[in-house]
């Protein structure tokens, strides 16, 4: 694995990461749905939404 699928792989994590963050916003779904759809937990989820929101 080079430098470049390294760099990849993180920049789909922090999409992913904002994406999650902001489809309650987007679609009004339950934080329960979106976090199903991610295959993430809720702690995750808030502990994310946390961390962009200190940004």
């Amino acid at each position: 694995m080079g430098y470049t699928s390294v760099r990849k792989c993180i920049h789909i994590e922090i999409i992913t990461k904002f994406n999650l963050v902001h489809e309650k916003e987007w679609t009004g779904d339950t934080v329960s749905n979106i976090c199903k759809r991610y295959d993430v937990s809720r702690k995750t989820y808030y502990k994310w939404k946390n961390r962009y929101e200190e940004k």
